[in-house]
C-alpha cells in the first residue's frame, strides 16, 4: 500500500511539473476579455465570461490575417488581434477593406473564413427574401420558382445588411457600419431547358451579377459574370461552362471580394475576375446608392428549384486613428500591423501603431472554454475556397 501511494504522490508530481513545463515553453490558455475579435472570439456578455483560447507559443514567421497573442508594453493583459501588414509594407485603411502598399489583396490571397449574414437556421428564407411567400411555392426544404412567359422574378434580400454579427445565443447584434464584400451561395436546380438563375451583388453605385444556365449544346451549366456599365445595361465580362448532371442539385457561389468576382460551382472555383478602378468611379458618381440599391437579388426565369442559401461578408476595416486610417502606415524590418475583426469596437494597431514582432506571443489554435463552444480556429485560406 505504501508503494503504490509514494507511485501516486510522484505520478501527481511529474504531472504538475510537466503542466508548469506545457505553460511556460509550448502553450498556454489565455481568456478571450474583449468583444473586439467578434464574432471569431467572443468575448463576457455579462452572462457568460469570455471564450478561453489556447495558445502556441512562438510566432517565428508572421502570416497575413493569423490570429496572434500580443503584449503591450505597460499594459497587464495580452491581446487577441490578426495581423494585417506585414513588415516592409505600407498599410491603408479605405472604404472598409485593406490596401497594402496601395493595392487591394488578389482573389488568391489567404485570408480569414467570410462572416455569416444570413441562412435559414437564423431567419426564415420568406422573412429574408419576402418576395418568394408571394411568387414561389415551399417544397420540403426547397423553393419552386415558376417564371412563365419569359418573365423574370426578382427576389431582392430585405434585411439591412451591417457589420453586425450572431452571438452564441443566435442573436443578430446590430452593426453600424455597412460592409462593402458580400458573398451568395445556393443549391440550385433548373428544371426547364430556358431556366436560369441569377445572383446580383451590389457594391456603391455598382451592380454585379452571375447568371446560371443550360449551355446550349450538351448537360453542362453556364456561369457568365456580367456588370451593369452606368446604363442600365449587364455587359458579360467572363463565362465558363462546367459538364454537371442537370437532374441533380448544383452548390452555386459568387462573391465580391476586394473588387474581385468570383464564381464557385459544386465546391470548386469557376472564374476570378478584377473589375478594377470602376469601384471608385462608381462611389465617387453617387455614393449614397449604397444605401438604396438592395446588396443582394435573386432573379429567375423559367422554373427552377433554389434551397439552402447563404449570405456572407468580408471584414470591414473601419479607417480612423492616427495609423492606417487618416495616414499610410509603413512598417519596420520588425513590426507587424494588427486590427480586431469587430472594427468599430476594437482597440488595436489603429490607435497604438505598428506592433514590434517580439511582442507576438503566440498563436491561438482552439477555442477550449467553455466546453460547449469548443472549436478549432481556421486558418486563412483563398475566398475561391471558401464556405
Amino acid at each position: 500500500m505504501r508503494k503504490w501511494l509514494v507511485r501516486l504522490a510522484w505520478a501527481a508530481v511529474l504531472g504538475v511539473c510537466a503542466v508548469f513545463v506545457l505553460q511556460a515553453f509550448v502553450a498556454d490558455v489565455y481568456r478571450v476579455e474583449s468583444g473586439s475579435m467578434e464574432p471569431v472570439l467572443h468575448g463576457p456578455d455579462g452572462a457568460r465570461p469570455g471564450e478561453s483560447v489556447l495558445v502556441l507559443y512562438g510566432v517565428d514567421e508572421p502570416r497575413r490575417f493569423d490570429l496572434v497573442v500580443l503584449r503591450r508594453p505597460d499594459e497587464d493583459e495580452p491581446f487577441v488581434k490578426r495581423i494585417v501588414g506585414l513588415p516592409g509594407e505600407t498599410v491603408t485603411l479605405s472604404g472598409g477593406d485593406l490596401l497594402v502598399d496601395g493595392r487591394r489583396l488578389p482573389a488568391d490571397t489567404p485570408r480569414p473564413e467570410p462572416l455569416l449574414v444570413f441562412d435559414e437556421r437564423h431567419l426564415p428564407m420568406e422573412r429574408a427574401f419576402p418576395e418568394l411567400a408571394k411568387r414561389a411555392t415551399r417544397m420540403g426544404d426547397a423553393w419552386r420558382i415558376e417564371a412563365t412567359d419569359h418573365a423574370t422574378l426578382e427576389f431582392p434580400y430585405a434585411p439591412r445588411i451591417t457589420d453586425g454579427f450572431w452571438s452564441p445565443t443566435d442573436e443578430w447584434i446590430e452593426g453600424s457600419e455597412l460592409p462593402n464584400d458580400l458573398g451568395v451561395e445556393l443549391d440550385v436546380r433548373l428544371v426547364t431547358p430556358d431556366a436560369t438563375v441569377t445572383v446580383e451583388l451590389t457594391e456603391g453605385g455598382e451592380r454585379y451579377r452571375a447568371i446560371v444556365s443550360r449551355a446550349d449544346a450538351d448537360e453542362s451549366f453556364r456561369v457568365t459574370v456580367a456588370r451593369d456599365e452606368h446604363d442600365g445595361v449587364f455587359r458579360e465580362q467572363s463565362g465558363v461552362g462546367r459538364r454537371v448532371s442537370l437532374d441533380a442539385w448544383h452548390r452555386v457561389g459568387f462573391d465580391n471580394c476586394d473588387n474581385s468576382l468570383i464564381t464557385r460551382l459544386d465546391g470548386g472555383p469557376m472564374s476570378a475576375i478584377d473589375v478594377g478602378a470602376s469601384r471608385e468611379l462608381a462611389d465617387a458618381r453617387d455614393p449614397t446608392l449604397k444605401q438604396r440599391l438592395p446588396r443582394v437579388t435573386l432573379l429567375v426565369t423559367g422554373i427552377v428549384l433554389i434551397r439552402d442559401v447563404r449570405v456572407v461578408r468580408d471584414r470591414h476595416w473601419i479607417a480612423r486613428g492616427r495609423f492606417g486610417g487618416d495616414a499610410p502606415v509603413t512598417l519596420g524590418p520588425d513590426e507587424v500591423f494588427v486590427l480586431g475583426d469587430r472594427s468599430s469596437a476594437s482597440f488595436d494597431g489603429r490607435d497604438w501603431g505598428p506592433v514590434k514582432t517580439s511582442a507576438l506571443l503566440g498563436r491561438p489554435s482552439a477555442v477550449v472554454r467553455p466546453w460547449a463552444a469548443a472549436r478549432w480556429l481556421k486558418p486563412p485560406k483563398p475566398w475561391t475556397e471558401m464556405h
